[in-house]
């Protein structure tokens, strides 16, 4: 009997642990960047593949790297708008 309870409590840890864990994946896969470009968006990089948070940070003439879903464009900034 004694065994028996001590294997229940064992599952039920166990259980209580996959939940956790599951749980902790979800919300990680929240904030993932590839859960950011499933949804539209992009992610543009500069040419030394920092991430151009501003548009300050671009120049006429420069190339940047914006990465999709599926695949990445190299494109040229042609207007900086501030």
């Amino acid at each position: 009997m004694l065994s028996d309870r001590a294997f229940r409590a064992q599952s039920q840890l166990l259980k209580h642990g996959h939940q956790v864990v599951a749980s902790i994946g979800s919300e990680l896969n929240l904030v993932s960047p590839l859960a950011t470009l499933e949804r539209g968006y992009s992610i543009t990089r500069d040419h030394a593949d920092g991430i151009i948070r501003d548009s300050k940070a671009a120049s006429l003439g420069d190339t940047v790297n914006v990465q999709l879903k599926n695949g990445s464009l190299e494109c040229e900034v042609l207007e900086v708008r501030k």
